[in-house]
């Protein structure tokens, strides 16, 4: 199947990062723009208003955090023809090659879901002029801006919306890929530079800031209860959902 690519992107704030990340966007390849903005009080949604080219959701109904909105921007993707999603965070700037790279990459189909490299610079914007110097693999991919396809929908199911506001997404659906059998993984032939956690430590309110900590000792409870334990730690975990006979890992509901 030939690949239609979408960029989606989960904002709250951060205006600034937003539009820089979006300027990094480099390929050869047509793609749509979805961007789901989580009640953005800092010019965001008049920003997106003035942008014809991008397909926004404003402040989504029921809403219960990164998960649910990863999931919205797939299915506004999905609406719109594409088959293909870039998950790219508001806080990354992208090497002009790794679209391009992490598409050929992803072309070999022998990965689920991947990501790019992120890596070290003396200055945000020196991640433009970067060689590129490995197109190794290596596992684990992150979750900063990584790659999937409805192909990963089918088999993995979607994310899971238990898991509120941000923090644990990402363990918990590497878990079920790995617990299907398929690979996840880190490409570095495509490199980008990560200002990390800004959402959390530039942008967020002290009383947003509180809420994710809360929200963040709350989902790894979840988690454990869930899979029994931490599969970044150990791969002794349940086999199925929250250790229930042949329940499937696409399942996120207890009962």
């Amino acid at each position: 199947m030939k690949p239609n690519l979408a960029i989606v992107m989960v904002v709250e704030n951060g205006l600034e990062y937003t539009r820089a990340a979006l300027e990094s966007v480099k390929t050869k390849y047509p793609y749509k723009i979805v961007i789901i903005d989580n009640y953005s009080t800092d010019g965001t949604k008049e920003w997106l208003a003035s942008r014809k080219d991008i397909h926004s959701v404003i402040d989504p109904e029921g809403s219960t955090g990164l998960a649910y909105n990863w999931n919205l921007g797939i299915k506004e993707a999905t609406r719109l023809r594409c088959n293909r999603f870039l998950m790219l965070s508001n806080d990354i700037l992208l090497h002009s090659e790794y679209i391009d790279n992490l598409m050929a990459r992803y072309d070999k189909g022998d990965v689920t879901l991947m990501s790019g490299y992120n890596i070290e610079c003396d200055y945000p914007e020196q991640i433009f002029f970067k060689e590129i110097e490995s197109f190794d693999d290596q596992p684990n991919a992150g979750f900063s801006c990584f790659m999937l396809s409805t192909d990963t929908i089918d088999k993995i199911g979607w994310l899971d919306e238990n898991i509120r506001k941000i923090y644990w997404e990402d363990v918990d659906y590497a878990t079920r890929i790995e617990l299907a059998g398929e690979k996840h993984i880190v490409y570095r032939g495509s490199i980008s530079y990560h200002y990390g956690s800004a959402t959390l430590n530039r942008i967020a309110t002290p009383e947003q800031q509180n809420e994710i900590h809360r929200n963040y000792a709350l989902n790894q409870e979840y988690i454990m209860r869930k899979w029994g334990n931490d599969s970044r730690i150990t791969k002794e975990i349940y086999q199925t959902p929250w250790n229930i006979e042949n329940k499937s890992i696409k399942e996120c509901n207890e009962s």
